[in-house]
């Protein structure tokens, strides 16, 4: 059974109020012994710029970091490959999608930029785009993996697909219910595309029967969720600033009119608590039912490590700088009070 004593708490100031968000966290994390902060750059600002695109706070984001994580078993290489598609997510997301003023126009063409690298694999140097050349870079980098890389190659699609729709709903001021957010957030939110990663890089066999498992569904998009809920409650200061909406806290407030910390406290009781009990109902029956036992395993320890290691990260970056966290106990209070070397 997953261990629900273990819950860290961050406290965010949002404008005139302050909300605590406690976060069911009972994930042993580890930070990949690979992991070099003196590599950080590599995959972030000089990286980057060396593909055309200047932006110097992407460094202060820590992409690899999140990357040493979330895949604490990864090769050196491995790492390398997953902290440039942390980069360019980040990038793609704050320069062309959580912006004040975003361009419905402007994110169909860079798709279609997207669209081109993912379908004809062309060479960074093709590429006509920054993030395009970016992109294109990652995907070489996971094409020399020598596995089968279409579902994350349809992972990254999907993402950009639903960026759009998201957009467009945006700009026609429609309101979004909670039933449909959560539909969509994980794939706007960039998960999926972690995962599908996540499986490449570790070898699991991640077979279609193993994806057709209903118990296999539920573990994904358990995970899934937590990791959105999670980000929502914590960026929800900074997407305000730039006019986005599209916030789980932000749903409950409008619905509610009570506040955020009783959004925060809704996020907890009806979907990070419930998400973490998931692992505890359905693993060994997963296990039990898979074609594959061991590969089934692998693949829910991608999601325990992803939902415990991007709690660490959120603590080390500068992502969402305007929270401020305590932590009272589980992986990230002792990460705190250890230092970023193994933890649990």
């Amino acid at each position: 059974m997953e261990q629900m004593e273990q819950i860290d708490q961050f406290e965010v100031p949002c404008g005139d109020e302050a909300y605590t968000c406690l976060v069911p966290n009972p994930w042993p994390t580890r930070l990949n012994p690979a992991y070099d902060p003196d590599d950080e750059t590599e995959c972030a600002t000089t990286w980057a710029e060396r593909h055309g695109l200047r932006y110097p706070r992407l460094d202060s984001f820590r992409p690899l970091l999140l990357a040493g994580f979330t895949l604490p078993r990864a090769t050196p290489e491995g790492l390398r490959i997953a902290g440039r598609l942390n980069s360019f997510l980040i990038a793609h997301d704050d320069l062309y999608v959580d912006v004040s003023r975003p361009s419905l126009t402007m994110l169909r063409d860079l798709n279609r930029f997207y669209d081109r690298v993912l379908t004809d694999k062309p060479s960074p140097e093709q590429c006509s785009l920054h993030l395009a050349r970016m992109l294109a870079d990652v995907a070489r980098g996971v094409a020399d993996l020598g596995l089968d890389a279409s579902a994350f190659d349809d992972a990254l699609r999907a993402y950009f697909a639903e960026n759009v729709r998201e957009l467009e709903r945006r700009m026609e001021g429609a309101g979004t219910d909670i039933a449909e957010y959560l539909a969509h957030r994980p794939t706007s939110g960039g998960v999926y595309i972690e995962f599908e990663l996540s499986y490449l890089l570790n070898e699991v066999d991640v077979t279609p029967e193993l994806r057709a498992l209903d118990r296999f569904a539920r573990l994904r998009e358990a995970a899934a969720v937590h990791i959105c809920m999670v980000n929502d409650c914590l960026s929800l200061p900074k997407e305000l600033e730039s006019g986005d909406t599209h916030n789980v806290m932000r749903i409950f407030e409008e619905r509610d009119e009570r506040g955020y910390q009783a959004a925060a406290n809704r996020v907890f009781d009806e979907h990070l608590l419930p998400c973490t009990e998931a692992f505890g109902v359905e693993v060994e029956p997963l296990v039990a039912e898979a074609p594959d036992p061991d590969a089934a395993r692998a693949a829910v320890d991608v999601f325990r490590d992803w939902a415990g290691g991007h709690i660490c990260w959120e603590l080390a970056s500068e992502r969402h700088e305007h929270s401020t966290t305590v932590f009272q106990s589980g992986p990230v209070g002792e990460l705190r009070r250890g230092g970023e070397r193994n933890v649990g």
